[in-house]
């Protein structure tokens, strides 16, 4: 006689209301894009599998003018059926508020709704947390470590950090980070030694501008001025280069005492 099948367990049905630019900031800030570590799928899985939730609707908040989110932000979203807010006033970005005022909306207008997901770090969601539970609601927040307000984890009834979620461990990105400008540094200063303009000033002593040699190598290293700018900042500070200050062309580079390390391997950093 086979074994007598387990009844499944009912999906208690949930919204999930997402401040998708609170969170893009401080992920970006970690060296990663949402999009890139499949945000969206592996969190609606976990609230299917892990909490057992049915999320009948998922809404993010932003500003879609930002430049701060990709080009495809919006398509990629629309794909996983999370529905999109655009959250502006004044110029300021109000995705806070507009989603606490959507939340509130559905305690009222959707009773068969139990669960409540909020993903968001910031400290005001705490007031709507509250009240999640002051009308019976179950709250689950999911949060990054960094700009989080650990006080606010005692309003929901589970909190969950993203960085154990998606494995991410800053302090290696930041390294990672560290590390790639470094060799970012040591490429601009090896492009000027190894440049005819950088052999004429050793012919002739003339001075070789910053922000003008920027702007010329910018396209061999698929770098903007400014940030081929920063990257001699960085060369200046390990010595690879001096920043000199000319009279008539402001900044100028020179060569600093460990110009050498320039033409060492890359991957001795």
């Amino acid at each position: 006689m086979g074994k007598s099948r387990q009844p499944k367990r009912k999906l208690l049905k949930a919204k999930c209301f997402i401040d998708y630019e609170n969170i893009v900031g401080t992920l970006h800030s970690y060296g990663v894009d949402p999009l890139d570590i499949k945000f969206f799928p592996v969190l609606l899985t976990k609230m299917k599998n892990e909490f057992q939730l049915n999320v009948i609707e998922s809404i993010a908040y932003f500003n879609t003018e930002n430049r701060l989110f990709r080009g495809d932000t919006q398509a990629v979203l629309q794909n996983h059926k999370i529905k999109i807010r655009h959250a502006l006033n004044g110029g300021k970005n109000c995705s806070d508020l507009l989603l606490t005022v959507n939340a509130m909306n559905t305690i009222s207008n959707a009773p068969d709704v139990k669960v409540f997901v909020i993903i968001s770090s910031d400290r005001d969601m705490a007031p709507l947390l509250t009240e999640l539970r002051n009308n019976n609601k179950i709250a689950y927040l999911i949060s990054t470590r960094q700009n989080f307000d650990i006080a606010v984890s005692t309003h929901a009834d589970y909190h969950y950090f993203i960085e154990d979620i998606f494995h991410l461990n800053p302090a290696i990105k930041e390294k990672q980070a560290y590390q790639s400008n470094i060799a970012n540094a040591r490429q601009v200063a090896r492009f000027l030694f190894s440049s005819i303009i950088w052999k004429n000033h050793q012919k002739t002593n003339e001075t070789v501008s910053l922000r003008g040699y920027s702007i010329v190598i910018a396209p061999k290293v698929g770098r903007c001025p400014s940030q081929i700018f920063t990257d001699f900042e960085l060369a200046a500070k390990l010595k690879y280069i001096q920043i000199v200050s000319d009279e008539k062309k402001g900044p100028c580079l020179s060569q600093g005492k460990n110009y050498k390390l320039v033409f060492e391997d890359d991957s001795n950093i």
